[in-house]
């Protein structure tokens, strides 16, 4: 069996917009232009220069401009209804934009200024008796999904203040599903309509018997399995904003240690692996393991654009260090080669990565580096 392995360095590869900064500036043009008129008239202005600058549309580049206009003037006008909506005073969409101000507008980590979020909630609701609990950090970045004004929280009582952090989960936890959703018709209705030139030579000489996905495109299938299908599982879910539910996972990696953390459930629905049990994204590749050993089957898993993050451990370590499975690591730069030697070492150990990691044919583990993509005619 041959199982391809993919993240979204593999969707990037294809020059597709799939960072959490790309579908942050989508979200702020379209929240922004969701209150105005003539909105398609508005962003060709931009594309000229001559949109005002109160729009702050200004380091917006041209290309991604037209892309923009290109989406609003589709006919699939349900599909915008339904993600102005998913945007509308959305409470993680305001606090993801507050702090990538405070970070001077670079990069937001969607996923840890969640975890942030929620430990900081988990926090005050533990220590809600504490007297300075107010001037505490972890209260200064929740205060703002807080209804009670500064200053009036020493005068509640401790299941007040409860109380209200039980209400903050709820509707940040509300929030983070509408934001997923609008993540889903993101990727589903405009990423994966967007063209690609570029194939990578590699993928497009061999065939997979299995796709194991990190990502939510469906880019290789689109893009590799024209004429063929492919048995997949994603595991954060799929986008398809074609029906009303959110099956995407958005979530963190368990912060709670030993038994508190089968105890304590409270934060538990913000939780990757609760989402992935509950949306039932998980399913097949524990299939795919257990018919390899059953049967033991000499194959293969090839990582193409995963980062080997150390978040992964689990689904990593248990394809990697399988007797029956060699793996295969794609890189596309020295310093690349270094980051991924770095994350295989922190989820296989030191004494395992030394061991396995070889250069010839027989290796258990292989690097190999990327060739350069090919157009598409």
């Amino acid at each position: 069996m041959k199982i391809l392995t993919i993240g979204n360095g593999f969707d990037l590869y294809h020059n597709l917009p799939t960072r959490y900064s790309d579908f942050l500036e989508f979200c702020s043009v379209m929240t922004s232009l969701s209150r105005k008129e003539n909105i398609v008239n508005m962003l060709s202005e931009a594309i000229s220069k001559e949109l005002p600058s109160a729009y702050n549309f200004q380091k917006i580049s041209d290309e991604n401009v037209k892309q923009y206009v290109k989406y609003l003037e589709s006919e699939n006008v349900a599909m915008k209804k339904k993600l102005f909506m998913f945007l509308d005073n959305n409470l993680w969409l305001k606090y993801f934009n507050k702090v990538k101000k405070l970070n001077g507008g670079s990069w937001v980590d969607f996923e840890s200024e969640i975890s942030k979020v929620v430990q900081s909630m988990d926090y005050c609701y533990k220590n809600a008796g504490e007297a300075n609990l107010e001037s505490s950090e972890q209260w200064a970045r929740i205060s703002i999904f807080s209804e009670k004004k500064k200053g009036f929280l020493s005068k509640l009582s401790i299941n007040a203040i409860k109380e209200d952090i039980l209400s903050m989960r709820d509707s940040l936890h509300k929030d983070l599903e509408r934001l997923i959703g609008a993540l889903e018709i993101y990727l589903n209705d405009f990423v994966e309509k967007m063209p690609v030139n570029y194939l990578a030579p590699e993928l497009l000489n061999e065939q997979f018997d299995k796709l194991l996905s990190f990502n939510y495109t469906s880019t290789y299938e689109r893009l590799y399995c024209k004429d063929r299908t492919i048995d997949c599982e994603y595991i954060h879910g799929k986008a398809d904003a074609t029906d009303d539910k959110v099956d995407m996972v958005l979530g963190i990696d368990e912060y709670l240690k030993d038994e508190e953390m089968d105890n304590d459930t409270t934060f538990i629905r913000f939780k990757k692996y609760f989402q992935i049990l509950q949306k039932r994204t998980e399913v097949k590749y524990k299939e795919w393991i257990t018919q390899i050993d059953k049967n033991k089957e000499p194959s293969e898993v090839v990582f193409f654009g995963h980062s080997l993050n150390f978040t992964d451990k689990g689904y990593l370590q248990r394809l990697i260090m399988d007797e029956n499975i060699k793996t295969r690591i794609y890189y596309y730069s020295e310093g690349q080669y270094g980051r991924l030697l770095e994350n295989l070492i922190r989820v296989i150990g030191k004494m395992n990565t030394i061991t396995y990691v070889g250069e010839d044919d027989q290796a258990k583990i292989r690097f190999i580096k990327q060739k350069e993509p090919v157009e598409i005619k």
